[in-house]
Formats: structure tokens, C-alpha cells, sequence
């Protein structure tokens, strides 16, 4: 029904020259052959003006600028070297070192530009579908409900895809090219927490602020806004940046998609936003297309199925910006901490998804957990947070809708902020500090307007709607 063309911006790096689909460059280095479409940036990574890598897709350097030429690096530098240096970088990205001292892919901090792998090939790509299929048996059917309708979400937990020789590169782990297996770098231990909120938002906002400001000084860009705290966050951070900035809502067919749009044109008429509204639906041609795109990544969810028109109905000449990765500064509704939380469990793990333990499920999140090196629940959590549900899925929803901008960025994604974030204390987190406290200082304006709660009569009804539920129970 596809086929390579579907696949914009995406990239294959493999030991054998293979055949490329139509209209992809190719890069040789050493043994190694990197395949990609036009539309993926490929900046060389330089010592002494001698190639040993390369960097894909959008970083934002330690300077705070986004890097769009060649990196050259000290001459002294290792793979260790290297990782450090890239681990202040911000940013969506893939690296990949040559040098001295091991060969290795890297990921930027919330592995938002998504990477799978084949030991057996010796091949990494951005999805599984760039990966020949030399056995006939080597898809995953037991997960498969049908031809185009996953039992539950195919990034699964832990690496897994839907093929047996296919795995997914987590966040916070690089690929050793020669083992061919990941290993994690970070974090180090446990997070210490830290009574100096406004140290920690210092930080956070002004790595948010420096990110944006990196795209925007390149050129104009669209911004997402709901009703949600990341999304108000974000603007909050924007400020300055606002003529520069076109902001999008996705129109999604249920409650939290119509109290986004209601919050979101209020926000926009009030402040006097640039803004739109997408409204659409999803035929099924178009969501096989999503499923080919991203390897099966989030095709479950509902909600990346619904948007799937609405996103590419966005404008393809700016740079997107969405909110998301911040939910590592509050806890979700779904998990309850008390004083003294119980350890995660992968059974947890799993229910949190609602994933059925199947026994290769279980012994991979066994691995992932002894791997760790944090105890604590909530740090777990955390890392559950980053490497599994943000890494797993994030990191491929941009390659599904490449018609809808110039690239995808997420200023949340940036390690530096995930370990200050990290340090905050759970009482804090609990009380959901971080998004008020965040607009205090950034926009104090904005809080006015209330977060996840409809406006308007839409609002009023739903708020009418509470008040008699509850006059009926009583």
C-alpha cells in the first residue's frame, strides 16, 4: 500500500550499501553507509577537518544556538568525550560518533527523534520499515489484532517492536556499534531533592526560553495551545517571541479536545494571539499511513489516530513546537505517592499502560529495572516517564504527520531540565507548584485563565453539568 517514499525525514545507517529509496542522499564513512531523505538535515561531526560522524536533524548547542552547519570538535575528544559534550545539548536529534574510543548512536535527551535497530543486520533506522525482512516469521503477530489495528500499543515497553530482530533505542542509553547493545549513561543515582524551587525554575525556564528563542531566530513557527499546563507553560516561556508565532489547536472529537479548543480561543482573543483551530476527522488510509510511518509507534492511540488529518492540515514551512515531556514536574492522575510510596513494579508498570503481562514484556522490564540506578518510586516513575512513555512514543509521532511542519521540537525535551525537574520535592509535585509558580514568573497574566476548564458555555455547561451530578448523589 506504501512504500519508502511515506517515509519523510527519516534516515537509515546500515554496514552494507543498500539500496536507498528514490530521491535519498547517501553519506560513507569508514564502514558505514548513512541513507536519508532530503528533508532531515545532516551536519558532519569534524576533527581536524576529518569527518568522524554525523548529526541529524535540529540540536541546540550549549550556546544556546541551533546548530545547522558542521561540529567540529576538540581533537583529544573520545566517545566519552562526546557524549558529554551532547548531553548539554537541547534540541531533536540523533548522533553518531566514529572516532576514537568506540562507535556509538546517540539520542538526545527525550529520544524525540525515534531510532530502532537490527543486531542481526547491523542496521539502525528511524523505523522498522527501513529494515530488510530476511525471515518470513520474524513479525510479532501474537500483538496484532489485525492487518492494521494493534492489541495494544506497538512500542510496547522496554525496546520491543513489532518484529522479533527489530528493538527501539531508549532515551538516556547510547547504541555500542560494536556489541550492538544499548548502554545506559544516565542518570548516575538517585536525584537529590531540593527545597530551592526558585533555583530549580530558574534553570527550567530559561533552558525552555533559549530553545524557543533558538528556533525562532531561524524563522517563524507554530506552537500548540490547549487547555493543558505544558501548552501554558510554553506560552508562558513565549512572551517575547509572540510575533514570530502562530498557535495551533487540534480539534479532537472529545471532552479534553473540546475544552482545549474552548480554553485556547479564549486565551487567543483575550491576548490577542494569532491562532487557529483544525477541525477533521481520520479515514483509514490515513491512519495505515501513520501506522507505516512510525514503525506501529502510538497506533493505538486513539487520539494520535484522530489527528493524524488535522496535523498534516498545519503549516509546512514553520518549525513545530509542542508541549510535551513536562510531566515530570507534577504527578498524573493516574499514580497516587504517599509519604511512603511503594516500589514500581513492572506489574504496575504494565497496568499504568494497561498491557497484558506477557512473559517477554515482564523479563525485558525486569532487565530495565535492575538496569536502573534509582530505587526510589518516584524516580522510578520518573525514568518510566522519560525513557518509556516519552522516548517510546514521542520520539516517533514527528515522523507521522511530516506534511504539517519544517521539523518538530520539543524545548521540554533537554536533560538539564529533566534532572532539575527531577530534584523538586514530591509535595511540590503532587501540588502541581511548578505550572503556576512557572507563570508567575514568565507571564504573570496568564493566570487568569484556568487550566483543563472549559470557558464560555461550554464551560457553564459542563460546570452545571457537576452540580447536579452532585445534587443527585446527595
Amino acid at each position: 500500500m506504501f512504500d519508502e517514499r511515506e517515509l519523510v525525514g527519516q534516515f537509515r545507517l546500515s554496514r552494507s550499501n543498500l539500496e536507498l529509496p528514490d530521491g535519498w542522499r547517501e553519506r560513507k564513512l569508514a564502514s558505514w553507509f548513512l541513507g536519508y531523505h532530503p528533508d532531515l538535515p545532516v551536519m558532519q561531526i569534524l576533527v581536524d577537518e576529518n569527518p568522524v560522524g554525523w548529526l541529524l536533524g535540529q540540536p541546540i548547542a550549549q550556546n544556546g544556538a541551533l546548530v545547522t552547519s558542521d561540529l567540529r570538535v576538540d581533537p583529544a575528544i573520545d566517545a566519552d568525550g562526546f557524549r558529554h559534550l551532547v548531553d548539554g545539548f537541547a534540541g531533536r536529534f540523533v548522533a553518531v560518533w566514529l572516532g576514537q574510543g568506540g562507535q556509538r548512536v546517540l539520542l538526545d535527551a527525550s529520544g524525540s527523534m525515534g531510532v530502532v535497530y537490527c543486531e542481526e543486520q547491523r542496521i539502525v533506522a528511524s523505523t522498522l520499515f527501513l529494515v530488510p525482512y530476511e525471515d518470513p516469521d520474524d513479525d510479532r503477530f501474537a500483538f496484532v489484532r489485525a492487518p492494521s489495528s494493534f492489541g495494544i500499543d506497538p512500542s510496547l515497553y522496554f525496546g520491543l517492536t513489532m518484529r522479533y530482530s527489530v528493538d527501539w533505542l531508549a532515551p538516556n542509553h547510547y547504541l555500542d556499534l560494536e556489541s550492538w547493545r544499548p548502554v545506559r549513561y544516565w542518570p548516575s543515582g538517585e536525584f537529590e531533592t531540593t527545597n530551592d524551587i526558585n533555583g530549580v525554575l530558574d534553570t527550567v525556564l530559561a533552558r525552555i526560553t533559549g530553545s524557543i528563542r533558538a528556533v525562532v531566530e531561524s524563522r517563524p513557527v507554530q506552537m500548540s495551545l490547549t487547555g493543558g499546563n505544558d501548552t501554558r507553560v510554553l506560552l508562558a516561556c513565549s512572551k517575547e517571541f509572540l510575533d514570530e508565532i502562530e498557535f495551533v489547536t487540534v480539534a479532537l472529537p472529545d471532552r479534553t479536545g473540546r475544552t482545549d479548543v474552548s480554553l485556547a480561543r479564549h486565551i487567543a482573543k483575550t491576548l490577542g494571539l494569532r491562532h487557529r483551530v483544525i477541525e477533521g476527522g481520520a479515514s483509514p488510509m490515513e491512519i495505515d499511513r501513520l501506522i507505516y510511518r512510525t514503525g506501529g509507534v502510538a497506533a493505538l492511540d486513539g487520539r494520535c489516530q484522530e489527528a493524524v488529518a488535522m496535523m498534516a492540515a498545519m503549516d509546512s514551512e514553520r518549525p513545530y513546537l509542542p508541549a510535551s515531556v513536562a510531566e515530570v514536574a507534577r504527578m498524573p492522575s493516574f499514580v497516587t505517592f504517599g509519604p511512603d510510596p511503594e516500589p514500581v513494579t513492572v506489574h504496575k508498570m504494565l497496568e499504568w499502560r494497561e498491557t497484558p503481562e506477557w512473559p517477554e514484556l515482564v523479563e525485558r522490564g525486569a532487565r530495565w529495572l535492575s538496569d536502573l540506578p534509582i530505587d526510589s518510586a518516584v524516580g522510578v516513575f520518573d525514568m518510566r516517564a522519560i525513557e518509556m512513555r516519552f522516548g517510546g512514543w514521542n520520539g516517533y509521532l514527528p515522523y507521522a504527520y511530516p506534511e504539517g511542519y519544517a521539523y518538530t521540537m520539543y524545548p521540554f525535551g533537554d536533560r538539564v531540565i529533566f534532572g532539575a525537574m527531577m530534584s523538586l520535592p514530591l509535595e511540590y509535585r503532587l501540588a502541581n507548584g511548578f505550572t503556576p509558580d512557572a507563570i508567575a514568573r514568565m507571564w504573570p497574566e496568564l493566570s487568569r485563565f484556568p487550566i483543563n476548564e472549559s470557558t464560555g458555555w461550554y464551560g457553564a455547561y459542563r460546570r452545571l453539568r457537576r452540580f447536579a451530578r452532585k445534587a443527585l448523589k446527595g
